[in-house]
C-alpha cells in the first residue's frame, strides 16, 4: 500500500464509492457518506467526477422523513464492457457483458486443434467479431478474461499444465495481450465458474460454496467467507485429480486412479459407446430424455463416483452449497439424483449441516461469465489491486 500519497487516497475513496454504487440499485450521496465513513464534501466531489465521466446517473429523488428529498444515484452498467472466454477441450465459448454482468452476446466455436498458435488465432477472430458489435461507451472494452482447464498461475498469467490440452508453461496472458492489444486475465476454468455462480448464479447468497466443473476434466472452484480460495501457490481446486483408486487406470496427469477417470464426460461417452458406438454427448442427453435405461445406468455410474468426490470435499470444507456445472450438469436430475445417493452413505457431516447440492443456474456460460467478472472487478478494485 502506498502511504502519504494524496492521489492514492483519492483513488481509494473513489473505489469505495464505486463499489457501493455498483452493489446498490439506487443510493444517495448522504447514504454513500454514511456507509463509507467518508465526509459529505469528499463524496460530493467524487460523485461530481463520476457524473462527468458518465459512470453514474441521477435518477430522481428518494423518500425523506423531513427536509429536502435526496437525489438518487444509479451506476451506469452500460459505461463499459468485458469479454469472458472459456477454452474447453472441444470448444471456445465467449460472452460479452456489461458492467453488471448482463450477457449481451454469446459466441461458440468448435475446437478441433489444441495447438496454442491455432487457439490464439481463433480467440483473436472471436474477440474481433464480438467487439464490432459493442456500442460506444465511456470506458469501452475493459479487457478479456479467459478460463483454462488446468493449473494456472493467476498472478503471472501462465498456464502451467493443462493435461487435456497437452499444454505446459504457456505464457497465455502475454501472448493474448500482444495480439489483442487489450488487458487480459487468465484463470483456471473452475475458479472462473465459481466466480460466475457466486456473482450471478445460485451461489449469490452463499459465503461458503464449492463449484464443480464437470466436463472432459473435473475441477473445483472454492469460495470461503465470500472469497475465492487459491491456496499457497494459486493451484487449489484440482478436484478431478483426487485419488480414489490407488491402483486405478492411468490419468492424463500421470497419476493413477484419479476421480475424473471415473466421473467425467469422457468416461460417460466411453461407457455409453460400449452399446452405442460412435455416440456423442448430445446423443446421450437425447437418450436420457427418451428414457433409455442404458443411458440412465451410465449417468448413474458417473454420478456415483462424482458423489464420492463431492462427499470428500463436503467433509473437508463444510460448504453451504455445492454447485455442479459445465457439460455434465446438462444431464440434470439424472446426474443429481445419483450424486445425492452417494452422499447419503458417504458424506459424514451432511446430516449435521444444511449443505445442498444444486445444478448450476448459469449452465455452460458460468466460466465465461466469471471470466468477464474478473475483468470488471479488477477495473473497479482500487489502487491496491494486484
Amino acid at each position: 500500500m502506498r502511504t502519504g500519497d494524496q492521489s492514492y487516497i483519492k483513488e481509494l475513496n473513489k473505489s469505495i464509492a464505486l463499489q457501493l454504487l455498483r452493489s446498490t440499485p439506487t443510493i444517495s450521496r448522504t447514504q454513500i457518506a454514511k456507509i463509507s465513513g467518508l465526509n459529505k464534501a469528499t463524496i460530493s466531489s467524487i460523485v461530481d467526477e463520476l457524473l462527468e465521466q458518465n459512470l453514474v446517473f441521477e435518477v430522481g429523488r428518494g423518500p425523506s422523513s423531513m427536509g429536502r428529498r435526496p437525489v438518487l444515484l444509479q451506476f451506469n452498467a452500460e459505461a463499459g464492457y468485458a469479454i469472458g472466454l472459456e477454452i474447453a477441450v472441444h470448444s471456445l465459448r465467449a460472452v460479452v457483458t456489461n458492467l453488471a454482468g448482463k450477457v449481451l452476446n454469446t459466441v461458440h466455436r468448435p475446437l478441433n486443434d489444441h495447438d496454442v498458435t491455432s487457439i490464439l488465432h481463433e480467440i483473436k477472430k472471436i474477440v474481433t467479431e464480438i467487439s464490432a458489435h459493442i456500442a460506444p461507451s465511456p470506458l469501452g472494452l475493459l479487457g478479456v478474461g479467459v478460463g483454462v482447464p488446468g493449473l494456472v498461475n493467476f498472478s503471472r498469467g501462465i498456464v502451467l499444465n493443462a493435461p487435456n490440452l497437452s499444454w505446459r508453461d504457456v505464457p497465455l496472458q502475454n501472448q493474448l495481450e500482444e495480439i489483442l492489444s487489450l488487458p487480459v486475465w487468465i484463470d483456471n476454468e473452475a475458479n472462473a465458474g465459481a466466480l460466475g455462480e457466486k456473482r450471478f448464479g445460485i451461489g449469490e447468497n452463499a459465503s461458503n460454496m464449492i463449484y464443480i466443473s464437470a466436463a472432459t476434466g473435473v475441477g473445483a472452484g472454492i469460495i470461503m467467507q465470500g472469497d475465492l480460495v487459491r491456496g499457497e501457490d494459486g493451484l487449489s481446486g484440482e478436484f478431478g485429480h483426487m485419488t480414489i483408486e490407488s491402483q486405478g487406470p492411468l490419468c492424463s496427469c500421470g497419476n493413477r486412479g484419479c476421480l475424473e477417470i471415473f466421473s467425467s464426460e469422457r468416461t460417460l461417452l466411453h461407457e455409453f459407446s460400449q452399446v452405442h458406438e460412435g455416440a456423442t454427448f448430445d446423443d446421450i442427453l437425447q437418450a436420457l430424455d427418451n428414457g433409455d435405461l442404458y443411458a440412465l445406468r451410465c449417468i448413474q455410474k458417473v454420478g456415483h463416483y462424482l458423489g464420492i468426490g463431492i462427499a470428500n470435499m463436503i467433509n473437508a470444507i463444510n460448504p453451504s452449497i455445492v454447485v455442479i456445472g459445465n457439460r455434465l450438469a446438462q444431464a440434470g436430475t439424472h446426474l443429481l439424483d445419483a450424486v445425492n445417493e452417494s452422499l447419503s452413505t458417504r458424506c459424514f457431516i451432511k446430516p449435521y449441516t444444511g449443505v445442498t447440492v444444486q445444478l448450476s443456474t448459469l449452465g455452460i456460460d458460468a466460466c465465461a461469465m466469471g471470466a468477464a467478472s474478473i475483468v470488471v472487478n479488477h477495473y473497479f478494485a482500487g489502487p491496491d489491486a494486484s
